[in-house]
């Protein structure tokens, strides 16, 4: 299937609203909320991205927002507190609300938006998808329900809300990370070079989808070998973002390799906001007088650290998404290298990849296959809801990633 999407960096840029009053289309409205949920990208931690737009009784718009912040005001709270602020209050008498995601029915870090809608005379809230958390799953639209407010949740306005939300449902089922994969080779598979010398494989538009990828999970994750090789900074660089943020780094190196192989301070994952690393070695080789030292000296330059048990197999990877689900991550981006792939694929531990081809093709000779550590596969890997995007000279193939014979992993 063959789609040319909206480019991911008109989506981020300042979403330009409606004109006040002017009349919108249902399907307009849902479209409006989920464009411009993108806004909290990268900021909402566990919580999912959620859009909101408010039409007046006559279907003319009044505003829109969205949930910017964990911890902060939910989408409908900064619509509607925009909307008094503004002097439109008096507009809602019998307006209709579109929220992409289920007004929310508790307490948490913020009250609950759906007894917050109550203060309002709207007439309908039309929502895109019902929450699948258990403290609300419905109790949202129930107490609108009971309080004589309209509700509506169509078919084709899920659709468009559900990409919004692959890391929170995952994350609320599972309680372990959203696990995306990123990677680029050309038509040969290619990654590398064994002489060391320099691939080019994407071009600018792709790197920048790239650093967009980098904001949009919770976390980002490489083996040693791309430490070592490339010493990484692994931050988000991306001109149309407005509220970049590093995510955390997140290093598997089972022996220290990478620990060991320059000076500590010269790795610029620990030279640049030290405190969004964490460093995963073996728990043997933590126990040991080097890696006990690093560690300290880890600590005290800011980073994290995480010792896990470690096999001939490699490390414990079901064991480490628990662990890092227990500290609220929602999502986590496998950069690289190839073993990293392989380990994670052969587990069955991938939700979706995120691949970039260039139309290129070398001598496999002295070439670095990405499929090189793909040793373990018992059997083949088939992506569904593919979307392909061209960027620039680069496809971009997008889909969500199962092994032949199991239920794909769809929300």
């Amino acid at each position: 299937m063959f789609v040319q999407l909206t480019p991911h960096d008109e989506i981020l840029s300042l979403t330009k609203l409606p004109l006040l009053f002017s009349t919108l289309t249902p399907s307009a409205c849902m479209d409006l909320a989920c464009q411009i949920a993108w806004q909290g990208v990268g900021h909402t931690k566990t919580n999912p991205l959620v859009g909101a737009v408010v039409v007046d009784k006559n279907h003319r718009f009044l505003g829109a927002a969205a949930h910017l912040q964990y911890g902060g005001p939910h989408a409908e709270v900064q619509l509607f507190t925009s909307i008094q602020e503004q002097g439109l209050a008096e507009h809602l008498e019998g307006a209709t609300l579109y929220v992409t995601l289920e007004p929310c029915a508790h307490q948490g870090k913020t009250p609950p938006c759906a007894a917050y809608l109550l203060d309002f005379p709207l007439k309908k809230v039309v929502v895109g998808v019902v929450d699948p958390n258990p403290l609300v799953n419905g109790k949202g639209l129930q107490l609108l329900k009971e309080n004589q407010i309209l509700t509506e949740v169509p078919e084709e306005f899920t659709q468009k809300a559900l990409s919004l939300l692959e890391f929170f449902f995952h994350y609320q089922s599972k309680k372990t990370p959203f696990v995306g994969l990123k990677a680029a080779f050309n038509l040969s598979g290619a990654i590398g070079l064994k002489d060391s010398s320099r691939l080019e494989i994407t071009q600018a538009r792709a790197r920048t989808y790239g650093h967009w990828l980098r904001q949009h999970y919770q976390s980002i994750l490489v083996g040693a070998g791309t430490v070592i090789a490339d010493n990484p900074t692994l931050t988000v660089r991306h001109e149309h973002l407005p509220r970049k943020r590093t995510p955390l780094r997140l290093v598997l190196d089972p022996d220290g390799r990478a620990l060991t192989h320059r000076a500590l301070r010269e790795t610029n994952l620990l030279n640049h906001e030290a405190d969004k690393t964490m460093w995963v070695c073996s728990e043997d080789f933590y126990q040991s007088p080097t890696g006990n030292l690093l560690r300290k000296e880890l600590i005290d330059l800011g980073a994290k650290t995480l010792a896990l048990p470690y096999a001939q197999t490699g490390f414990d990877l079901p064991l480490f998404l628990q662990q890092l689900g227990a500290m609220g991550i929602s999502s986590t981006l496998l950069e690289g290298g190839a073993k990293i792939w392989g380990s994670f694929l052969e587990q069955d531990l991938v939700q979706k990849c995120h691949l970039f081809i260039a139309p290129t093709l070398i001598s496999t000779a002295n070439a670095i296959h990405w499929s090189d550590h793909f040793t373990g596969l018992k059997k083949s890997i088939q992506l569904h809801n593919i979307s392909i995007t061209p960027l620039d000279e680069n496809l971009l193939l997008e889909g969500t990633c199962t092994q032949e014979g199991k239920a794909a992993c769809t929300i």
